[in-house]
């Protein structure tokens, strides 16, 4: 597998209500050569509560499908009311991860993304968080929609190597992974990529400055792409090259151009 055979994506959340996915934004995604999308139904801003939204998730999904784009994966909410590593808040989103699953068995998505907790999490209350969360991820699984958690910054549950292996070796298999290559300053991100190989299921794909997530566009920060486009290819990943970028940089077209140039630099 070469980097240019990767399959190019975009993670897009969508809003719980307005329009949905315009004829003009999927007909730039494809003249991009664009084909696969990750979603999500945002939450209705100042809302309280957490909805699955399920209704308007088939929907946009049905809107991408109808003109050719593929859905790869459902990014669900998160937040810390429905943190599946909170015993308080466990079973509100174990229950809301559970409705968004059941949705896309009937739309034949058999993936979703994960954040594992939310934060702050102190240091005392790290393996009580660690243990609640593999819990919940035991409750949820089920064979036909596959879990990828992702890793995540500052103390959230999966914010290092030894966070992930733990969690996805107790695990077995039950839960895949995906890496967020902006969400690790703890060592080296091609290290993370390493240490999960046989759980990747996904990637988000996007920059920093070394010290937090950012999202900028592949380049605009200190990530070593080179590395991590040889750390793919040496494991034969087969997923989505999937950015998750923020929203000024989300032109399909730059996004295409900014692939473009990381494989032109990969084969110099």
């Amino acid at each position: 597998m070469n980097p240019e055979q990767f399959r190019l994506g975009i993670s897009k959340w969508w809003p719980a209500n307005g329009p949905l996915p315009s004829v003009k934004l999927i007909k730039k995604l494809k003249d991009a050569g664009i084909n696969w999308i990750e979603t999500g139904i945002r939450q209705k801003t100042g809302y309280k509560a957490f909805e699955a939204n399920t209704r308007r998730l088939v929907k946009v999904v049905e809107r991408f499908r109808e003109h050719g784009i593929n859905v790869w994966s459902v990014h669900t909410p998160f937040g810390v009311e429905i943190d599946i590593s909170n015993p308080r808040y466990a079973k509100a989103g174990i229950a809301l991860y559970a409705e968004i699953m059941d949705a896309c068995n009937s739309l034949k998505i058999d993936r979703v993304i994960v954040h594992g907790s939310s934060e702050p999490i102190p240091a005392e209350d790290r393996q009580e968080r660690i243990a609640c969360c593999i819990n919940s991820l035991k409750e949820l699984y089920r064979p036909d929609v596959k879990i990828a958690l992702e890793n995540l910054p500052r103390t959230c549950v999966g914010n290092s190597i030894e966070d992930m292996k733990y969690i996805l070796k107790v695990l077995d298999g039950k839960v895949g992974c995906c890496v967020d290559v902006n969400h690790f300053h703890g060592g080296n991100i091609i290290d993370m990529i390493k240490a999960v190989e046989y759980y990747l299921e996904t990637l988000h794909i996007s920059d920093d400055d070394g010290l937090d997530e950012k999202h900028w566009l592949p380049g605009q920060g200190v990530l070593d792409w080179n590395g991590i486009l040889g750390a793919l290819v040496e494991m034969n990943y087969d997923g989505v090259f999937m950015y998750e970028v923020m929203a000024k940089f989300a032109d399909p077209v730059g996004i295409r151009n900014n692939y473009n140039d990381l494989i032109r630099k990969y084969n110099c």
